[in-house]
Parts: structure tokens; sequence; C-alpha cells
């Protein structure tokens, strides 16, 4: 757009104007400083080095009439080159106006498919252009009437434009707050994330959006926001299902596979797995929870018989007052059984043969369950005949069960 140029023209046509008029203001000022000097003088009143005599502006004044008369025929000879330059400009302009607002029609921010920053910025670089173009029309129109042309009728259409822009600008300053929390909850670490909180801050969203004006909620930007958080609290199941101790690296690693989503379990947020469809996607994440849990039975099952034989103590009871004998066999023996069989029975599983390190630990309690089961029938053996034969024999019966338990300690600890 040539500002410039109509600007000047504006600026020298109407100072033209402005001056013109003002002269004869100016000549009877001028004549009034001369009588006031003349009475003055007549009164001996003696004038300080400043003073700045009638004579000395009348001087200046005619000067500027010479200067007014010269500018006025050169502007006058120019007028209708000027003129015609004016009424190029115009048109040009008119189509440039008319592109603009074909554009904002097209490309206003108006969905919520954007960020509210890039809305606002989109809305910046709008604002700037119908500014301008605005600003250029008003100097246009003050220049066709400087240059005695018909100023026309004046197209309304960039007004309108601004008057919208001011309205969208308003909707998605508002919605960019609580657009900015809820990008703070998806920017959240997924492995420091409180499903009960998220939630909380969800609803705290919701209020806050449904106290906003009739004027901000009609429009898209807002329905869009509202319904995106709607959408992530309708999904809250989802996201606590997730939060299990049952799901391990492993089974993340499958699901980052699954949601396509390419960071490590300690750089995943929430709103990754929000963006990649996780609360969409319930079936293939069920499949992975299922397959989770069932390997977490087989994990806990694998613990309770590591910590029960690990740490088994043999209840014993003095017997004569003179040896401790081992009691609650059926206890033992149940307790053996159940997990020898549980250990067993464990191979059939699918998540058993899924995972190598299920298998080394069965594999391993299972061999020294079957031990410890073949040292505790010899043991219970070794004592039944001992308390039979202790009432016969009871001089060497004392040797004998010492030799006894001590080999039974060596096989059990073998």
């Amino acid at each position: 757009m040539q500002f410039t140029f109509h600007s000047e023209i504006v600026l020298g046509v109407t100072y033209l104007q402005e001056v013109t008029q003002n002269l004869p203001a100016w000549h009877k000022m001028s004549k009034e400083l001369s009588d006031s000097e003349k009475l003055l003088k007549r009164q001996r009143h003696a004038f300080s080095r400043e003073w700045v005599e009638a004579s000395l502006v009348a001087g200046q004044m005619q000067q500027l009439e010479q200067l007014l008369a010269k500018r006025t025929r050169t502007m006058e000879e120019q007028v209708p080159l000027l003129q015609s330059r004016v009424a190029a400009e115009d048109k040009a302009n008119s189509a440039r106006i008319s592109e603009l607002v074909d554009n904002w029609g097209e490309n206003k921010p108006l969905m919520g498919n954007i960020t509210p920053n890039e809305a606002l910025e989109t809305l910046a670089k709008f604002e700037f252009n119908m500014k301008k173009a605005q600003l250029d029309q008003e100097n246009l129109v003050k220049a066709k009437d400087a240059l005695g042309l018909d100023v026309g009728a004046t197209s309304t259409s960039m007004s309108a434009c601004l008057n919208e822009l001011s309205d969208l600008k308003e909707v998605w300053e508002v919605v960019s707050k609580p657009h900015e929390t809820l990008q703070e909850i998806k920017d959240s670490p997924w492995s420091t994330t409180v499903v009960r909180k998220v939630r909380s801050k969800l609803d705290d969203l919701l209020i806050e959006l449904r106290s906003l004006p009739n004027r901000i909620r009609q429009y898209d930007a807002y329905t869009a926001l509202y319904d995106e958080i709607k959408s992530y609290l309708s999904g809250q199941s989802s996201l606590s299902d997730m939060k299990t101790d049952a799901l391990k690296d492993r089974h993340w690693k499958t699901i980052l596979q699954k949601l396509n989503i390419r960071v490590s379990y300690n750089e995943l947020t929430i709103g990754m797995l929000w963006n990649h469809g996780l609360l969409e996607r319930k079936k293939d994440m069920g499949e992975v929870l299922q397959i989770a849990q069932g390997e977490m039975a087989i994990e806990v099952f694998l613990t309770e018989v590591k910590d029960r034989w690990t740490n088994q103590e043999l209840d014993l009871v003095l017997y004569q007052s003179r040896v401790r004998l081992i009691r609650g066999w059926d206890d033992l023996f149940n307790q053996l059984d159940e997990h020898t069989g549980g250990l067993i029975l464990m191979r059939s599983s699918p998540y058993y043969r899924a995972v190598r390190e299920f298998q080394e630990d069965g594999n391993l309690w299972e061999d020294r369950l079957t031990k410890l089961r073949a040292a505790f029938d010899a043991w219970i053996d070794v004592q039944r005949r001992w308390v039979y034969l202790e009432g016969i024999f009871f001089g060497s019966a004392v040797s004998q069960l010492r030799f006894s338990f001590s080999m039974s300690l060596v096989y059990f600890l073998v």
C-alpha cells in the first residue's frame, strides 16, 4: 500500500487549506500587535531584548503570503495528476480490502482444533493488516476530499471484520487460561501421576468453563475445549486401570508400541497417552492388562512360595525333658503339597511360559520343594521310630537320635 503517497497529499493539501483559512486571523493579530507597540512607544515603554518588533512580524507575514501563493499555484497545477493517482490508489486499495475480507472469511480462527496461542497469533496478524487497510482507506477519503474528488459511499466491511475479530479475540483470551491448565495436566509425567488428582483438576476446569458468559460459550473454541475435557473425564476408568503395579516395564513397552509412542516410560506424559488414543483403544489395552494381571498372579504365588520356605521355622517340642522333636507335620505337609502342586499346575499357564524368569524360579523351587518333601518324609520316619524305640533302648537311644537328627539336617540343607 502506498500509504506515504496519499498521506503526503492529504497533509500537503489540508495544510495549505488550513494556512489560507488562518491568514485573516493572523493579519488581525499582526495589526493588533503593531497598534499595541505604537501605544507602548508613546508611553516610553522599555522593551526587553527578546521583544520582536511588529515590523518584523509584518515582514514574516508578507513572506508567508508569497510562499503560500506559490505553493497554491504549484498544487493547483498538480491537482489533475494527483487526482488520477489518488483515484487509482483508491481502486487498488478497494481490491486489497476485498481480498483481505475474503481471506478473513476463509481463515479466521473459529474452530477449536487449534491452540489459543495459535489463534491469537493469527488474530494479531489479521488485526494489523485490517487496521492498516482501514487507516489507508480513511486517508484516501481525506485525499479525495482535499482534491475535490467525489468521496462516494465508504465501505464498512473492514469495520465489520474488526468487530468480529474483537469478539473472537475476547473468546480466545478467555479460554486460554483453562487451556493452559489443561496443558499443564497433559505435561505431567505419567510415572508420578495420581489419577484421583487429575480427575479433580478436570472437574474444576469444567466448573470454570460452565461459569463463562453465553457470548463466550456459543463459539466453537469454547465447545471444543469443553468436549475435550469431558471426554477425558469419561475415560478416567481406563486411565485408572493403567495405574496398576501389574504393568511392568515389558508391558509398557508393548503399550507404547501399540500407541505408536516413541519415548521411554520415564518420559511418558498423560497428554501423550490421551493424544495417541489410549481412551479409544480399550480392547488393546485390556488385552495387555489381562496378560499383566495373569503374570502378576504367578509372581505373587512365586513370592509366597519363596517367603514361606525361605523363612520357615520348625515347631519343636521338648520330649521327655531330654530332646526336642518336631510337631505340626500335617500343616507342613499340607502347605508343601499345596505349593508343589501349584508349581506343577503353573506350567500350563500361558503367562508362565511367556516369562523366562518365571520358568527359572518355578523349576528351581519345584526342585527344592521336592527335595524338602523327601527330607521331611525321612525325618518323620526317623522321629517315629525313635519315639517307639526310646522306651526300649533308653540308654543308647539318645546318641542314636542325635545321629539321626544330624543326618537329616545334612540331607535337608543339601
